[in-house]
């Protein structure tokens, strides 16, 4: 019996090494030659960074990697049969697209990385909507719009993703489940939408090669992707998700537990070099208005420790519209949730996107995911990469309030060529109150940066709500097409709406 569970094991650990490298044998075995599964052939390894390379190999014995840019890195296997070593990759060109081999050897065994490529790497992480394929996945989600042509049209030989398959255990992982590949459609049918959008625009415009690696679950929450020691170090996380939390090895939904997904997917991403990091989440969190902002913070701090990034540019998406099936146009306890959102804006290198005008009320995994993933590359491009290009929907620069009307003045920089609407109609979602917390639907005017409203019914305005409830879909955006982001000027807690006829 335990011949047979080590030659089972034996044949396991040879098949793992022929489907990430091609192997070539010198002669002998001993020990064999490995490499972390983060390398394959078809990776992008991110330009211009100390990429650390790790695997293991019969201790004592020379590891010597030979790449095809001409570095060369030699390294010994220590007592624990780990090895690790580290090659500078250079900056690449625009329209370099250039297929690297890398050559990793010892004295038993020869690994070759074939079709390797240097260029700008992001993660891209969250719960289903980031996970969302391209291709529909009945019952719980149809696929991105136009997903036919689309899918397709996907042929990009130099954009490459990793999709870290579900995992989810009660202890560190070092190792994943996952392979490179280049996109084509039958791999684009399988890779996140928001991911694969990201990476076309900003291949489009960079022109290197570009890699996604994607380390979703539907369902997560935030507490789940962040460092055990991270949330304990805080005492408000510490008591709200750790004091009482038992693992219970029955359970077979780890995507709300706390750090268990940072065990399972992202700290075996360890070695990853990247530019920045992608975050499509809140749904699972949406009643943690107070703490959401919080969480989002030690998530960040929890990755750059973990990474060693002392600088990390994190672009999260805003929620969409979605009812909650509550069938009620004045909740707006999600609004609550996006308002928290906002506060993480408030940290160094983080952006946002708005998407209130592509949600569907009924939907909680909408299907427009390309704005979604080609806003969060415009933000990289201006944010990241310094390019000259709008990347904010319209903001609010000052409020005045004037007789019967209020008076809204938006940033030039979010709305350089003016404000407009995206379907010819009156701007919609903008109430007005007076000082009896009644908020009614307001008239607008739209001049150049300025937006007046009115409402009959409020003589003496005081407070301004914009797409403050849940299900809002808006048509209110700058002349790039990006959606002016919700706001609101008032503070209470409670507060009533009142829709005109036509609009509800």
């Amino acid at each position: 019996m335990k011949k047979v569970f080590l030659i089972l094991l034996f044949t396991s650990l040879v098949l793992f090494q022929l489907v990430h490298a091609q192997v070539t044998d010198t002669g002998r075995y001993g020990p064999l030659l490995s490499m972390h599964p983060l390398y394959q052939s078809q990776m992008v390894l991110q330009q211009g960074a100390e990429v650390e390379f790790a695997g293991s190999a019969e201790s004592g014995t020379r590891v010597v990697i030979t790449s095809g840019w001409g570095v060369t890195a030699t390294t010994v296997a220590d007592t624990g049969n780990r090895w690790t070593t580290t090659l500078k990759t250079p900056t690449v060109r625009r329209g370099d697209f250039t297929n690297y081999k890398v050559v990793v050897e010892n004295n038993s065994r020869k690994l070759l990385l074939d079709s390797v490529q240097i260029g700008e790497v992001w993660l891209c992480s969250g719960q289903s909507n980031m996970e969302m394929t391209m291709d529909a996945r009945p019952p719980w989600h149809e696929g991105v719009l136009n997903r036919e042509v689309e899918i397709a049209a996907a042929s990009y030989p130099n954009l490459r993703v990793l999709t870290i398959k579900r995992q989810g255990l009660p202890y560190l992982r070092q190792n994943f489940n996952g392979t490179w590949e280049s996109i084509s459609p039958d791999v684009a049918a399988n890779t996140s939408g928001v991911a694969y959008y990201f990476a076309r625009l900003l291949q489009q415009r960079l022109q290197v090669p570009i890699g996604i690696v994607v380390a979703a679950h539907g369902g997560a929450a935030c507490q789940a992707f962040i460092s055990r020691e991270s949330l304990q170090e805080d005492t408000l996380l510490n008591q709200k998700y750790l004091s009482s939390y038992i693992y219970d090895p029955q359970d077979k939904n780890p995507e709300y537990k706390p750090s268990l997904l940072f065990q399972a997917m992202i700290n075996p991403l360890k070695l990853l070099k990247f530019k920045g990091v992608l975050w499509y989440q809140g749904e699972s969190n949406a009643k943690d208005t107070t703490l959401y902002p919080i969480l989002q913070k030690t998530l960040i701090s929890s990755w750059k420790q973990h990474f060693n990034k002392s600088e990390l540019p994190f672009y999260y998406v805003q929620m969409p519209a979605y009812d909650w099936k509550k069938q009620d146009p004045s909740a707006n306890d999600y609004s609550l949730f996006r308002e928290a959102q906002e506060r993480t804006l408030l940290l160094p290198k983080t952006g946002m996107v708005c998407t209130m005008d592509i949600g569907e009320p009924d939907n909680i995994h909408p299907r427009n995911k390309k704005p979604v993933g080609e806003r969060l590359a415009v933000l990289a491009l201006a944010e990241t990469y310094e390019l000259k290009v709008v990347h904010s929907g319209p903001r609010v620069q000052s409020i005045r309030f004037k007789g019967t009307e209020a008076i809204i003045t938006y940033k030039k920089s979010s709305a350089p060529r003016g404000i407009q609407t995206s379907d010819g109609k009156a701007p919609a979602h903008f109430f007005i109150s007076g000082k009896n917390k009644e908020f009614y639907e307001a008239t607008v005017s739209v001049k150049g940066r300025i937006v007046k409203l009115s409402a009959p019914e409020v003589l003496l305005p005081i407070e301004i709500r914009y797409a403050f409830t849940n299900d809002a879909v808006t048509n209110f955006q700058n002349k790039e097409g990006l959606p002016a982001f919700p706001f609101r000027t008032d503070n209470w807690s409670h507060a009533k709406y009142h829709f005109k006829k036509s609009s509800k």
